[in-house]
């Protein structure tokens, strides 16, 4: 049986990027909301597809919904050039995406643009891709290695220019709204520390319920009207993308 050693580990380039997103999360007045959503009639739906849409792309486009009828749910706070609210006019949504790189497993947070606007078969196609593609064509990957790369102070500075000095690129690199999950794995997220407003969740319990929570910077954003978001995201779920799941062609059903 071999004997542990102490040793030091040295902070790879993507960790250190994750070290700034965390620092900028730490500033931020987190409050989560939390509603249990009843979905048993899309999954049921869902079991019956031989090609089955991921939960993760129908969340991000129910959510991407809700959030083109109500645009204060694409509001930020910006501290630069002085104290202001930013609204994006469309929804960018950010996905976590873990990834094998020489060893290391790394959680790329990879954008989908306009998730509302696009099918379920696009958006899955387009998470299939950031899962599976090749790393070395992945913008994402290329731009968070390039700038964790840099010197700890070029690259802090870049961080802070990107998240706090324009709202257009904050939505562009980080998004108008995340999603973050390990159900795959089995567990739950139950808190978050994020820069943005964040949708994370639970497992699906036997009756198809499932505990969703939104946490949001408290500052542009109160508890109420994510609520409502969630109440009327679990609307969108059983109608749109329900109808949806049941009517794709290339969603084939089985009789």
């Amino acid at each position: 049986m071999s004997q542990a050693t102490r040793r030091r580990i040295g902070i790879s380039w993507f960790r250190g990027n994750i070290h700034e997103l965390m620092r900028l999360g730490q500033k931020v007045p987190l409050v989560t909301i939390e509603r249990v959503l009843s979905l048993a009639p899309l999954i049921e739906a869902r079991e019956r597809c031989t090609n089955k849409p991921s939960w993760t792309a129908m969340f991000i486009k129910a959510f991407s919904i809700v959030a083109t009828r109500h645009p204060h749910l694409r509001r930020v706070y910006m501290s630069y050039p002085y104290p202001h609210y930013y609204e994006h006019p469309c929804n960018h949504a950010t996905i976590v995406v873990e990834r094998d790189y020489e060893g290391e497993m790394i959680s790329l947070q990879c954008r989908l643009r306009k998730p509302d606007q696009r099918s379920l078969v696009d958006l899955q196609q387009a998470i299939d891709l950031l899962r599976t593609g090749p790393l070395t064509e992945n913008p994402t990957f290329k731009f968070m290695r390039l700038i964790g790369r840099m010197p700890l102070p070029i690259r802090r500075l870049i961080w802070n220019v990107g998240y706090h000095w324009s709202g257009s690129r904050r939505a562009r690199y980080f998004g108008t709204f995340a999603l973050s999950t390990t159900a795959a794995h089995g567990a739950g997220i139950e808190t978050i520390l994020a820069p943005l407003t964040a949708i994370h969740y639970g497992l699906f319990e036997p009756d198809g319920r499932i505990e969703m929570r939104v946490t949001i910077d408290h500052r542009p954003l109160d508890g109420s009207p994510i609520a409502r978001a969630l109440v009327e995201m679990e609307k969108v779920l059983l109608t749109e993308i329900l109808a949806e799941v049941q009517a794709r062609p290339s969603l084939r059903l089985v009789a």
